[in-house]
């Protein structure tokens, strides 16, 4: 195994765990909707985008409070 990948389920973000040439575990994660994964192993590259293609997601917003 070269690649791990996590998605959510609910929010846009994937987590990608690769493993070096020396054995080595990298870690990436992608939070925003534009972002891109890229699984160099297999020459692969997805944006959050087409992966959450036809998930509803619901942005939360922070809510500012004012004084």
């Amino acid at each position: 195994m070269t690649d791990y990948i996590l998605v959510s389920q609910d929010k846009p973000f994937v987590e990608h765990f690769f493993k070096q040439t020396d054995g080595k575990w990298l870690y990436q994660s992608y939070g925003a909707i534009d972002d891109s994964l890229k699984i160099e192993t297999i020459e692969c590259e997805l944006s959050l985008r087409e992966i959450y293609d036809r998930v509803e997601l619901t942005f939360e917003t922070e809510e500012i409070k004012e004084d």
